[in-house]
């Protein structure tokens, strides 16, 4: 029960690449943190620790465009495909323009280049054939294979006539109607958004990969999937009264292939899954009248980013399922701004990269937290899910998400809340800036409140909203770390920390001189916000001031301020802090109990207790489930 909360972000413009030298596709040099950029006829590199553009190469054919690049970093070169199927090879250890070299050529057009996840195949895709090649052998050929054929792969899959037309009783149209066959033909054989170029994806282990390409005989698009030496495996199964479209991803635990596509004569649009037979494995419906351009796993297959265009709009989606169910983490409108290409950062998990029309490399973090609020009398857990946010009472039962004890329903996708245990208030952050305050009267006209469980007496109801146009919030893009104390509301903005008095409708503002990782808030009577820099580094604020108060030896993902203003952090590498010593070095959760007693488990299934009042571990629980 965690939702997606965005910590970081940041944006470097990117000058004149736009218009006619829009930026199209990018790679990531990771450890020189170095953005590969690709325009028409040019390549640009972007230094991330000094924000540096600058031109490295040229095309000098102005006839010939450039499709597609990819870095290879074990060997520093950067690969390019161009428009009349040459493949281009840039070395970077001397001068430039002596380390260009052909690599081959496919005489046509190359739509996408991808390397393999052990860095050891290059392939290079066009509308008819692919082609691998060895990075470890000076590029030298591995296969060469034809797209559109009419194969279906090594993997055939074998009917047994279990339920089909010929094992049924027909009556009085006799036996004949059991032999007649039936060609399942797709409606709609091709989306007006499709972008009609081909495209690759990898599975992660680099066993297989995937092509979803245009067939020039039907004009279908297909998706087939091959082995590491190009051998075909198998086809996908055609979508019954549908069309599949260009965006395609390869879950990175090699599970499922995502893949666009439409039904319903085109009404019906979603996220398809399919297995590695081809055959549709379960599905996500968007609700969008737009189509989906881009869809990205991240490193550990718990986000699903799918951006979707709408004309010359643009939004970005993060999906994670769990239970069963497709939650809509966050969703960020971009009105007027396209989302050129995606990438997530193969180090840090939650990081994307992305790059806009408008001459903009936006990259954005998102860490996991489960939001909780609770006093001496109740527990409650908020998670969101598009428009919907699920509160479950964990007072009266503990229900499963996705039923809740009640939810509250929004006119616009809820990206973040702030609540305030103290005084029962709670603040949703909406997708067009606007908060809408909740309280425990009646709500407003557009927000209901749906309970569930005839045990609850009490819930949440939006009373009031600041619409968009009075909202402190200037970017939603770079609003991070929401906080709510009384009747003041935090958030960090473009590097300031800003305070918001609820009743006076008045703002001030503190400049950090540092990148904040986490907030927390004490339980003092007087309460006060805590922030966290990069390095572990605490600071309190008061009186609109910061003050530093102490430093844990590592950066801690996760931190609370505990009796006597001593600080519990937790790392992503399962360290446990009190203030500087380390607890444990096992630890994956924590929980403060009636703010005296320090409760945590650990990976090797014990649960441990510890006295914040003198320091002693009073208790050690060790359980492990065997499944009987």
């Amino acid at each position: 029960m965690q939702n997606l909360c965005l910590f970081n972000t940041r944006t470097v413009s990117l000058g004149n690449l736009t218009g006619a030298n829009l930026v199209r596709r990018f790679a990531i040099d990771i450890d020189k943190q170095i953005i590969y950029l690709l325009t028409s006829h040019s390549i640009y590199s972007l230094t991330l620790d000094d924000d540096k553009l600058k031109s490295i190469y040229t095309s000098p054919d102005k006839t010939t465009t450039i499709e597609d690049l990819c870095y290879l970093s074990e060997i520093n070169h950067l690969s390019l495909g161009l428009s009349n199927g040459d493949l281009l090879s840039l070395q970077f250890e001397d001068d430039l323009e002596e380390n260009i070299n052909t690599i081959g050529t496919l005489e046509e057009c190359i739509h996408e280049l991808k390397l393999s996840p052990d860095q050891q195949i290059l392939i290079a895709v066009t509308n008819t054939k692919v082609l691998l090649l060895s990075t470890n052998n000076d590029y030298e050929p591995i296969a060469e294979t034809l797209l559109d054929t009419n194969e279906f792969g090594e993997q055939q899959l074998v009917n047994v006539g279990w339920g089909s037309k010929t094992t049924q009783f027909h009556g009085s149209v006799g036996k004949k109607a059991a032999l007649e066959s039936t060609v399942t033909v797709p409606t709609q054989v091709r989306s007006s958004d499709d972008d009609g170029r081909s495209h690759i994806v990898w599975r992660d282990d680099g066993d297989l990969f995937s092509i979803s390409f245009i067939s020039l005989t039907n004009q279908w698009r297909t998706i087939k999937i091959f082995n590491k030496q190009g051998q075909l495996q198998s086809t996908n199964e055609s979508p019954l009264n549908g069309c599949i479209e260009s965006a395609i991803a390869w879950k990175i635990s090699g599970e499922l292939i995502g893949a666009a596509m439409r039904f319903n004569n085109g009404q019906k649009l979603t996220i398809s899954f399919l297995e590695k037979n081809g055959l549709k494995h379960g599905e996500l419906v968007l609700n969008t009248t737009g189509y989906v351009e881009h869809l990205a796993w991240n490193k550990d297959s718990t986000i699903l980013a799918i951006v979707v265009r709408q004309q010359n709009d643009s939004s970005l989606q993060l999906w994670s399922s769990s239970n069963y169910h497709w939650y809509l983490k966050q969703s960020f409108p971009f009105p007027s701004v396209n989302i050129q290409a995606i990438q997530w950062d193969i180090d840090i998990a939650n990081k994307l990269h992305f790059i806009t029309n408008n001459g903009q490399y936006r990259s954005m973090t998102w860490s996991w937290t489960s939001q909780v609020s609770y006093t001496n009398t109740r527990s409650l857990v908020f998670l969101l899910d598009g428009c919907h946010l699920f509160v479950s009472d964990f007072t009266h039962s503990s229900i499963p998400p996705p039923i809740s004890s009640y939810e509250i329903l929004c006119p616009l996708s809820i990206l973040a809340i702030a609540s305030d245990d103290d005084h029962d208030k709670l603040i949703l952050i909406l997708s067009d800036r606007s908060l809408a305050i909740c309280g425990k009267s009646s709500s407003l006209t557009d927000y209901r409140t749906i309970i569930h469980l005839s045990e609850i007496k009490s819930a949440h109801y939006v009373t009031s909203l600041i619409s968009s146009s009075d909202s402190p919030i200037k970017n939603i893009h770079n609003a991070t770390h929401f906080r709510l104390i009384n009747q003041q509301f935090f958030f960090i903005e473009e590097s300031h920390l800003h305070i918001y008095n609820l009743e006076t409708k008045t703002k001030t503002s503190l400049l950090l001189n540092f990148q904040c990782l986490t907030t927390a808030i004490d339980n003092e009577e007087t309460k006060h916000l805590y922030l966290q820099d990069e390095h572990g580094k605490i600071f309190r604020v008061d009186n609109n001031e910061l003050h530093a108060r102490m430093h844990f030896p590592r950066p801690c993902s996760h931190f609370s301020v505990v009796l006597n203003e001593q600080f519990v952090g937790l790392t992503e590498n399962y360290r446990l802090y009190l203030n500087t010593s380390e607890l444990a070095h096992n630890c994956n959760s924590y929980f403060i109990h009636d703010k005296t007693i320090l409760v945590y488990s650990t990976l090797q299934h014990q649960l441990a207790f510890r006295s914040l009042i003198n320091n002693q571990q009073t208790a050690e629980i060790s359980y492990r489930r065997t499944g009987k």
